[in-house]
């Protein structure tokens, strides 16, 4: 299983027929002006399964760095559901859209990290500044 994209964004669905919506892609940094914040996030992935890979036995977990370094799990090892392409010798595509409401406690960068199968398949940098403190 591979890594086609992996990114963070301000919203983030799908539409009846399976395509993505997404609004803020990309997104690497949140303003506020107290802390601790709330900010909510999505972060989108999408991953190819070779036709000749198993179908079974695929995870996802995620797991953020905060500025003092700490690093903690905030989704664990999930089963992700994985089906063929309907037409034969074509990879097949996983798409994730996964909602994150999360406390900001202080000012720094923070790093989302996306395990695929045991492995980091992504890291991506999220920056909180505070803004209008006098």
């Amino acid at each position: 299983m591979q890594l086609a994209y992996a990114f963070l964004s301000t919203f983030a669905g799908f539409l009846q027929d399976e395509r993505s919506v997404i609004i803020g892609a990309d997104v690497d940094q949140g303003a506020v002006s107290d802390l601790p914040a709330s900010i909510p996030l999505h972060l989108v992935a999408k991953f190819r399964l070779l036709p000749d890979e198993p179908l079974e036995g695929h995870t996802i977990r995620i797991e953020w760095s905060k500025p003092g370094g700490d690093r903690e799990t905030l989704q664990a090892d999930s089963p992700l559901a994985t089906m063929r392409h309907p037409r034969p010798g074509r990879a097949s595509g996983v798409n994730l859209n996964i909602q994150m409401q999360l406390g900001f406690e202080q000012e720094g960068q923070y790093t989302f990290h996306l395990i695929a199968d045991g492995g980091l398949a992504a890291s991506m940098d999220f920056f909180v500044e505070r803004v209008g403190v006098q």
